[in-house]
Order: C-alpha cells, then structure tokens, then sequence
C-alpha cells in the first residue's frame, strides 16, 4: 500500500493535466478546491472554485451523468474531493499533480478573482 493509499484510502482514478482542456470543451466540469487567495494566484480558465470545506454541499447540485474534474495545488485535496464526488455516484478524476503540474506542463494560467 502507498503512502497517499494509506492516508487519504484507496487511489482515485486521475486525469494529466495535459487533457483537462480537451475534456471542458467535451462538457467536463472543473473544480478548483483550493481557497480564495490560492485561486487569486492563478487557475485554470473554466474552472469554477469550490474550497473543499464547502464541497459536499455543491456535490448535490452536480448531475450524476456529468464528469467532474478536481483540481488543487498538488493534488491531495484533489484526491479527497473526487473520493467524495465518488461516494455520491459522479463520474469524478482528480487532476494529477494540481496547479504545480499544469504551470510546470506551461499551460494557460488565469489570474484574479474570477
């Protein structure tokens, strides 16, 4: 068992950040879990914020069909987040490495509050 099995249970499947885009333009919704100031700094464009102490409650507005996408900084609040959409039926994947990957990969960052 690996250390991130071991602390946040079994793997989520995961999605590299190089076909996030390509799954929004095919209806995929992305989640930015991180919190306001993180977001300020640079996110993904599309990505709706949703900080992880308020997602089980927006879980509930989400279509079961829908694939969801969870973004964060380097991925383990991603993980928890898609564990949890997961529990609730959702197609969801934890996009693997978070915003440290997509900056490193030199894709698109959006600045600000929206």
């Amino acid at each position: 068992m690996g250390l991130l099995s071991w602390l946040f249970g079994p793997e989520v499947e995961t999605v590299e950040v190089t076909d996030v885009q390509r799954l929004q333009t095919q209806g995929a919704i992305l989640i930015d879990v991180r919190e306001p100031h993180e977001w300020a700094n640079g996110h993904v464009r599309g990505a709706r914020l949703v900080p992880l102490g308020r997602l089980d409650r927006e879980l509930s507005k989400l279509h079961p069909g829908r694939r969801v996408l969870f973004i964060c900084r380097s991925g383990r609040r991603a993980a928890r987040a898609t564990q949890q959409a997961q529990r609730r039926g959702l197609q969801a994947m934890n996009v693997r490495g978070g915003m440290l990957q997509w900056i490193q990969a030199g894709l698109p960052v959006k600045t600000g509050h929206r």
